[in-house]
């Protein structure tokens, strides 16, 4: 049996622990919120190009690229964008089930025998991906890219994946967010 003592020094530490989570819950909030920010500040951008697009797809215009050919698909890349650290256990857990569904989805529309590349972008979202390694399913550690990276870095991502799509490597590409 405990001695009041020492139940008091584990309240004690109980209640420091407690202190300690929520200063980290705060901060993890005050990232989310300061992310969402940024990512609200780029809204009008997105409608733009979203209204060129449609009026673009809307013309009567013929437009040609290698980029908008239908393929069998037989090879699909898919990227997953989670985070890389803080308290973010629901929110990649709810990118994890999407990437879950949408290979569940694709394998019950194009077959069994289609082979995934997995690009899984933040260490939480890595460590969950390469779990479904093995046959049909390849996972790549994206080393240049993660939540802090610059626009260079992944410009130079896409236009990894745009060659890899040119030069016959996958046929579909996928983008697994939350939004």
């Amino acid at each position: 049996m405990a001695t009041l003592r020492e139940l008091k020094g584990r309240i004690g530490s109980v209640a420091s622990s407690e202190k300690i989570t929520g200063a980290m819950k705060m901060i993890s909030s005050a990232k989310m919120r300061k992310a969402e920010l940024a990512l609200r500040k780029l809204t009008p951008f997105r409608t733009q190009i979203e209204t060129v697009i449609s009026n673009l797809l809307a013309a009567e215009a013929s437009f040609s690229s290698p980029l908008t050919e239908t393929r069998d698909v037989k090879h699909v890349a898919i990227v997953v964008l989670g985070s890389d650290d803080g308290l973010c256990g629901a929110y990649n857990m709810n990118v994890f089930k999407g990437l879950l569904q949408k290979l569940h989805s694709m394998r019950e529309k194009h077959g069994q025998d289609v082979d995934f590349v997995i690009y899984p972008v933040g260490g939480k979202m890595f460590k969950a991906a390469r779990r479904l390694s093995g046959a049909h399913i390849e996972v790549r550690q994206l080393v240049e890219v993660n939540s802090k990276s610059s626009g260079k870095e992944i410009r130079n991502f896409t236009f990894s994946l745009q060659q890899e799509y040119l030069d016959g490597n996958i046929d579909l590409l996928e983008i697994i967010y939350m939004s």
